[in-house]
C-alpha cells in the first residue's frame, strides 16, 4: 500500500535496513534528516557500496504498524556517511517476523575472500540469520558461505551471509543476505517447530520461574489446562535434562475425557493470590525448609507463613519425605 508523505519522519539515531542493488540489506543508523534527504552510517562498512553512487535504493524502517520503505537515490558523502535523497511515495511493506530460538546445530563456514573454513556450531538460528560460535575471528564485513546441518539430517541450509556481530569475542552474528526460496522454507521450518510445539506451553514457566524438574510438568499444566477434545487421544513429546549430565524422554497420550478436567488444572487464581515476601522473610523461609529437610530435622508449618493447598512438604522423618495433609 502506498501513501504520500511530505518528508521521511525518521527520527535520528533509529536504526534502519538500506536495500541496494546486487548487495541485499544493509542495517544502517539514522544520522540526520535534512528535509528530503537522509543522512545514514553503515553499521559495518562495506566496500560494494562506494560503486552504487546515483542507484536507486531504499531505507526501510520498521513501526508499530510494519515496515515503511523510502525510495532514493543514494549519494556517497566523505567518511563513514551515506546519503539518500528521497522521491516518490512511501510503501508500506509487510514482512514476516522471523521467530529466532536457541538451537546448537552444526554448521560450516567457508570465507569467500577470507582463508576461513570449517565447521563450528550455532547458538542460535532465525530466517535472517544465525549466531555462532567463532573458532577463527572471524573479522567484520567479510562474506562468508554457510552450511547449517538441521536436527534429524537431511540437506543442509546453505546460504550466503556476512558477519555483522560481535556478541562476545568468541560469538560472531551473520546475517544472510542471499538463500534460495527453497533453503529459506527449511529454515522457517526450524524456527516455527519450537514456535508452535514448544513455546505456546511455557506460559506458565514464564510467570513461576525455574522449579527444575517441575518446569517439565508445569508445560504439560500448560498444554492440559486449555485442552478440548480434539486434544484427547494425541501424543505428547516430554524431554527434560539436567546439568548432572542426565536427560529424559518420554511420550504420554491425552486420554479420552481429559478436556472434562481442563479447567481444574488451571493454576490462574492460585498465581494471583501470590504476594510478595521480604527479603528477611524468604530467609527465613529458606532457613527453616533446610532445617526441615535434614533427616529427623524440625517439621515445617504452612500455617506459619500462611500457606494454602492441598499438600505440602513438612519435612524428613527416618530419611522419608513427609507431606501434609
Amino acid at each position: 500500500m502506498a501513501v504520500s508523505v511530505p518528508a521521511p519522519s525518521i527520527p535520528s539515531g533509529e536504526h534502519v535496513q538500506l536495500s541496494l542493488p546486487h548487495v541485499g540489506l544493509l542495517p544502517a543508523t539514522v544520522s540526520a534528516v535534512q528535509g528530503g534527504t537522509v543522512v545514514l552510517v553503515l553499521a559495518v562498512k562495506d566496500s560494494r557500496v562506494q560503486r552504487l553512487a546515483g542507484q536507486e535504493v531504499a531505507i526501510e524502517y520498521k513501526t508499530g504498524r510494519g515496515i515503511q520503505r523510502f525510495g532514493g537515490i543514494l549519494q556517497i558523502d566523505t567518511g563513514d556517511t551515506l546519503r539518500v535523497v528521497l522521491h516518490g511515495e512511501v510503501e508500506r511493506v509487510q514482512r514476516r517476523e522471523w521467530a529466532r530460538v536457541d538451537a546448537i546445530l552444526p554448521v560450516k563456514i567457508k570465507g569467500i575472500d577470507e582463508p576461513i573454513e570449517g565447521e563450528t556450531q550455532t547458538l542460535n538460528v532465525s530466517g535472517g540469520g544465525v549466531l555462532v560460535k567463532d573458532k577463527w575471528n572471524m573479522p567484520l564485513g567479510i562474506d562468508v558461505r554457510i552450511e547449517v546441518q538441521p536436527e534429524g539430517g537431511g540437506e543442509p541450509i546453505r546460504a550466503l551471509g556476512r558477519v555483522v556481530r560481535v556478541a562476545n569475542p568468541e560469538e560472531k552474528g551473520i546475517r544472510i543476505d542471499s538463500i534460495s526460496r527453497e533453503d529459506e522454507e527449511h529454515a522457517m521450518k526450524v524456527t516455527d517447530s519450537f514456535e508452535v510445539l514448544v513455546s505456546p506451553w511455557l506460559t506458565l514457566n514464564a510467570i513461576v520461574g525455574n522449579i527444575y524438574t517441575g518446569s517439565l510438568f508445569l508445560a504439560l499444566i500448560d498444554y492440559l489446562r486449555a485442552a478440548d477434545e480434539s486434544r484427547e487421544g494425541g501424543n505428547i513429546s516430554m524431554f527434560s535434562y539436567g546439568s548432572g549430565c542426565g536427560a529424559a524422554f518420554c511420550f504420554a497420550k491425552v486420554v479420552e475425557g481429559a478436556s472434562r478436567h481442563a479447567g481444574r488444572l488451571d493454576p490462574s487464581t492460585e498465581l494471583a493470590a501470590r504476594r510478595k515476601l521480604a527479603i528477611a522473610e524468604y530467609e527465613e523461609i529458606l532457613a527453616a525448609y533446610d532445617a526441615a529437610d535434614a533427616n529427623d530435622g524440625e517439621h515445617l508449618s504452612p500455617a506459619r507463613w500462611k500457606l494454602r493447598g492441598d499438600l505440602f512438604y513438612i519435612g524428613t522423618r527416618n530419611h522419608i519425605r513427609q507431606y501434609y495433609p
